[in-house]
């Protein structure tokens, strides 16, 4: 799962205390912080950083200035060829899978979108995507790690899945395998309980 933190906010940029507090809620909901962006409110650019980002990653939350809120919600409906509506008192895209007040998921491109109404000294909205479990980890023995990672290389391609290898000893190798949204992380596992037997 690959997920990012785009921050669209002046004061939040220079507010050290609001924006721990972000990353500390973000972390608690993911489990681990993506990887973040700092844009500027004007920044012309924007609605080609946000189809750009969309392509690179499952999960995007973007917390927005009061200011920058409408913007890129205006800037998603356009993206998606829909209007906007004014739904529990937050003005989304037509096709928000999900909002309450201040905070909206939308699906574009590769990704889900969250984006949240940041304002400094007030209670953060919730974090409203919901992720499904996207890592395992399994032990491999009496092989190198090169030699594990030469035969799960063909299994990754296959499944969709990304893995890193940590060597306990010189035969014992932890797998830790994580997947996107479209990844079959079961398939995966399997494959390698089969392709290791007894030394999964």
């Amino acid at each position: 799962m690959r997920h990012a933190i785009i921050i669209i906010s002046d004061e939040l940029k220079i507010n050290k205390f609001f924006m721990d507090y972000v990353l500390r809620s973000y972390e608690s909901h993911f489990g681990e912080l993506g990887e973040y962006f700092i844009i500027d409110e004007n920044d012309k650019n924007l609605p080609f950083i946000l189809e750009k980002h969309s392509d690179n990653f499952d999960y995007i939350t973007i917390f927005a200035s009061n200011k920058s809120y409408f913007l890129v919600a205006k800037i998603l409906s356009t993206l998606k060829n829909e209007n906007m509506e004014l739904k529990d008192q937050t003005i989304a895209p037509a096709s928000s899978l999900e909002y309450q007040k201040d905070s909206f998921v939308v699906d574009f491109k590769n990704s889900s979108i969250n984006v949240i109404k940041a304002i400094p000294c007030e209670k953060l909205p919730n974090l409203l995507t919901q992720t499904q479990p996207n890592t395992q980890s399994f032990i491999v023995l009496d092989e190198d790690q090169s030699s594990v990672m030469a035969l799960l290389d063909p299994l990754t391609s296959t499944y969709d899945v990304d893995i890193n290898l940590t060597k306990f000893t010189d035969l014992i190798i932890l797998v830790k395998a994580t997947t996107g949204k479209f990844g079959q992380l079961d398939g995966f596992v399997d494959s390698a309980k089969n392709l290791f037997g007894a030394f999964f």
